[in-house]
């Protein structure tokens, strides 16, 4: 998207007002997404920590294949 821009080459004022009230309101949705999405995250970890204690050797990988939507890569930064 290319904004309209002025012969000295800045933005008009009402663009960037508009602008920088998106930046603030997009700021603001990821913010409170990172707030409610953490102790999530951290209560996923923990329940795969459980879940590989009680596995023997050689069954996790196996098993996060059949049973999860996501890759061993995402399990591991999980339980970290």
């Amino acid at each position: 998207m290319k904004l309209n821009t002025t012969p000295a080459g800045k933005t008009p004022a009402i663009s960037e007002t508009k602008s920088l009230t998106q930046i603030r309101k997009l700021h603001g949705e990821i913010f409170e997404a990172v707030r409610t999405s953490l102790p999530k995250a951290i209560r996923i970890g923990e329940l795969l920590t459980g879940l590989k204690d009680k596995m023997e050797h050689g069954q996790w990988l196996p098993w996060i294949q059949e049973n999860l939507p996501f890759s061993e890569r995402t399990a591991q930064n999980y339980i970290r």
